[in-house]
């Protein structure tokens, strides 16, 4: 399983041109995985731990909740050397939900793969990279956050 996650992630990682700056790895790591990813919905409905929580769900099996995605996008900035991490909260009439932070140039910025990923369309760029401001009315962080 291991290694069909590092391939899986290698994948990505080799599609991204070699003078891409930070941005655009993001952005191309970003489409890639809601493009290969599906949001299990009977996973998120049985309230139990499974692969769909985990980045070999999203980049091997291509079905995830928002865990997994977080998990795959942060699994692939620590393999681009990019400074990120996965967080946890509440969003407004979805309960619990997780996504990522990034840093880019000295500043830190939200990511949220999931709610990017809207099905039968291309990504969305909505939730990508997105400030305090927006986070701060669409989600609330749990208070044992590092």
């Amino acid at each position: 399983m291991h290694e069909e996650l590092v391939s899986a992630a290698n994948e990505i990682i080799g599609s991204i041109p070699e003078d891409a700056d930070d941005y655009e790895k993001m952005l191309i790591v970003h489409d890639a995985i809601a493009e290969g990813c599906v949001y299990d919905h009977e996973g998120a409905d049985r309230n139990e731990n499974g692969l769909f929580h985990s980045a070999y769900g999203a980049l091997v099996d291509g079905k995830a909740v928002c865990s997994g995605y977080a998990e795959a996008f942060g699994y692939i900035m620590g393999l681009l050397d990019i400074e990120s991490g996965i967080c946890s909260g509440y969003t407004e009439g979805n309960g619990y939900h997780a996504w990522n932070y990034v840093k880019l140039d000295g500043k830190y910025y939200w990511v949220d793969v999931t709610w990017d990923d809207i099905e039968g369309y291309s990504p969305s760029h909505q939730y990508f990279m997105f400030d305090d401001s927006i986070m701060s009315r669409t989600r609330w962080l749990t208070r044992n956050q590092n």
